[in-house]
C-alpha cells in the first residue's frame, strides 16, 4: 500500500513539473523581445544607442540637460555610463541597456533581449555624431497582445553646446566632443533640432528630414522586420472641394496618433485644417510614440475633385498609412484617412479606406469669403481660437453664407479614397531657383524720392511658413474655386429663370 502512495505521489510530482516547465517557458516568452534599430540617414553615424523600459510616467528628457546628469556628455560625445546610472534612478524607469556599436548610416543593430509587459514603452536614445549636440529620441508601445511594435527617432538639440558646426567640435570631423563640458555655451535648453545649417564644415548630407531611426519590437527569434517604400494614392471624390497637400503618417495599427479632444493638444493641426499648412503638425507627429515616418507629399498644388495624387510612404507590413490634408472650402475641415499595409516589399496587397472629414474646432464655420480659403479668406494665425475648440465629425456645408450644398458638400462616400500598392516614381520637389546677381549699371545722378512701397497681394490664403508654396498653392485654389463658384451661379440663375417661366 504504501508502494502504491509513494508511486501516485511521485506520479504527481512529475507530472507537476512538467506543467511548470512547460507554462514557465511561454510566460518568459510572453515579456522577452527582440529590439532592432536601424539608422535610416544618409551621413549620420549614432553613437551606441541606449535602450530605456519604462511605463508612461517616466520622463526621459527634461526641460534641460543639467537636470539629467550624463545627457550633456552623451549629446557631445556619445558618452554611455553616467546617463544610463541617472536614467536608471528616474521614476518609471524599468530597466536600462544598450547596444555595443556605432549605428551607421543605412545599418541596423538587434538586442536580442529585452523584457517588457504590455502597456510599457520602450525608448532609444543616441548621440548624433555629426552634429554638435544632437541626439536622437523615439519610443514603441508594447502591444497587450504581444504583437510586433514599431516606431521611429526624431532629433533634438540638447542645448549644452551652440551648433558652430565646425571641425575643432563635432566628433565625426575627429573634433573633440566634450570640449565645452566646463563652459555653458550652449541654448540651455532641450528642444527640437533646427537640422544642418552648412554654415561651417558639415554639408546638407549631413541633414535628415524629421526621423532618424526606425525601431522595431518583435518576438525573440524573429527575422528582424525592415521597413520599405509603400506607394499610396488619395482619390478626391468630392465635387467642389480641393484638399491641401496631404500630410502621410505611418503609425503602428495599436496606436492612434492623431487622437485629440482640444486642438491644442495635438500642435499644428489648427495650422493644418485652417490653411494647410502642415509644418508644425509633421515635427508633432514625429515625436509620437509608434510614428514610423512622416512627410507631407508635394503635389504642386491641391488635389482637385474627381483627380488623384500617388507618392510614396516607407512602412513596415502591419503598419497603417494615414493621410490628412484640408477641405479648402471650409473653414477648418480636414479628411483622415487610413490604410494597413499588406503583402510583403516584392508584392504589396491593395488595400483602401474611405476618408472621414472632420471638423478641428479651432474656427467657427461662417461658410463667409472672408474666412474660407477656396474664397479668398484669411490664414489659420488670424483666426485661431475662434471656434468650438473641441473635435468631431463635421457637421457638413450649411450653405448659410458664401458656401453651398450642392457645390461645396460630400456624403459618407463622396469625400476621398486612400489606396496602398507597389511603390510609385515621384517626381522631385523643384529646388528653388537662386536669382543672379543684376550687373551693375551706371545710371545718371537724380534728386532722391521717396516712393510708397506697396504690399504684395497674396489672395488672402497664405502659409506662413513658406511663402513661396502660398503663392503658388492660393493661386491654384482661388482659381479652381472661382471657377466653381461661377458655375454654381450659373446653374442658380438657370434655375430661378425656369421656376418664374412656370410661374
Amino acid at each position: 500500500m504504501r508502494r502504491v502512495i509513494l508511486s501516485a505521489m511521485l506520479v504527481a510530482v512529475l507530472t507537476l513539473a512538467v506543467f511548470s516547465s512547460q507554462s514557465q517557458p511561454a510566460e518568459a516568452q510572453q515579456n522577452d523581445f527582440q529590439l532592432t534599430v536601424r539608422n535610416i540617414t544618409a551621413r549620420q553615424p549614432i553613437s551606441p544607442p541606449i535602450v530605456v523600459v519604462h511605463d508612461s510616467s517616466a520622463v526621459l528628457l527634461p526641460s534641460s540637460a543639467g537636470r539629467l546628469e550624463g545627457l550633456e556628455a552623451f549629446a557631445e560625445s556619445g558618452a554611455q555610463p553616467e546617463l544610463m546610472e541617472s536614467l536608471r534612478g528616474r521614476s518609471g524607469v524599468k530597466d536600462v541597456l544598450r547596444f555595443g556599436g556605432v549605428l551607421n548610416p543605412n545599418s541596423q543593430q538587434t538586442l536580442l533581449r529585452v523584457s517588457a509587459d504590455p502597456g510599457d514603452r520602450i525608448s532609444v536614445l543616441g548621440s548624433l555624431q555629426c552634429t554638435n549636440d544632437g541626439i536622437t529620441l523615439g519610443t514603441i508601445m508594447v502591444s497587450d497582445d504581444g504583437s510586433p511594435s514599431y516606431g521611429s527617432g526624431t532629433v533634438w538639440d540638447a542645448g549644452t553646446e551652440n551648433n558652430d558646426e565646425s571641425r575643432a567640435t563635432v566628433p565625426c570631423l575627429e573634433g573633440e566632443g566634450v570640449s565645452n563640458l566646463d563652459t555653458a555655451d550652449g541654448e540651455g535648453s532641450i528642444s527640437r533640432h533646427p537640422g544642418i545649417s552648412g554654415s561651417a564644415d558639415l554639408g546638407a548630407v549631413f541633414g535628415w528630414d524629421h526621423t532618424v531611426i526606425e525601431i522595431a519590437l518583435d518576438e525573440r527569434g524573429a527575422r528582424p522586420a525592415r521597413a520599405f517604400e509603400v506607394g499610396a494614392t488619395l482619390e478626391n471624390r468630392t465635387t467642389g472641394q480641393p484638399i491641401t497637400p496631404p500630410v502621410v503618417v505611418v503609425h503602428d495599427k495599436n496606436v492612434d496618433v492623431i487622437e485629440y479632444t482640444r486642438p491644442r493638444e495635438l500642435p499644428g493641426i489648427d495650422a493644418l485644417s485652417e490653411s494647410g499648412d502642415g509644418s508644425v503638425l509633421l515635427a508633432t507627429l514625429a515625436e509620437r510614440p509608434g510614428v514610423v515616418s512622416v512627410r507631407q507629399w508635394w503635389t504642386d498644388g491641391p488635389i482637385v475633385p474627381d483627380s488623384s495624387f500617388s507618392g510614396n510612404a516607407r512602412a513596415f507590413v502591419g503598419n497603417n498609412v494615414t493621410v490628412l490634408g484640408m477641405f479648402a472650402c471650409t473653414n477648418d475641415g480636414y479628411i483622415v484617412a487610413s490604410a494597413e499595409v499588406k503583402g510583403s516589399s516584392l508584392s504589396v496587397q491593395s488595400t483602401s479606406g474611405i476618408a472621414k472629414v472632420f471638423d478641428s474646432g479651432s474656427e467657427d464655420n461662417l461658410e463667409t469669403s472672408a474666412t474660407v480659403p477656396c474664397l479668398g479668406g484669411e490664414s489659420a494665425g488670424l483666426s485661431e481660437g475662434t471656434g468650438e475648440n473641441g473635435r468631431q465629425e463635421h457637421p457638413g456645408i450649411a450653405g448659410v453664407a458664401d458656401l453651398t450644398i450642392d457645390l461645396h458638400g460630400w456624403t459618407a462616400d463622396t469625400t476621398a479614397v486612400l489606396t496602398l500598392h507597389g511603390a510609385v516614381e515621384e517626381t522631385p520637389r523643384p529646388e528653388p531657383v537662386e536669382t543672379p546677381e543684376p550687373e551693375p549699371m551706371e545710371t545718371p545722378e537724380t534728386e532722391p524720392t521717396e516712393t510708397p512701397i506697396e504690399e504684395p497681394d497674396t489672395g488672402g490664403f497664405a502659409f506662413a511658413s513658406n511663402w513661396v508654396y502660398a503663392a503658388m498653392f492660393g493661386g491654384v485654389v482661388m482659381a479652381v474655386a472661382g471657377s466653381w463658384i461661377a458655375r454654381s451661379a450659373n446653374r442658380r440663375r438657370r434655375h430661378v429663370r425656369s421656376n418664374s417661366g412656370r410661374n
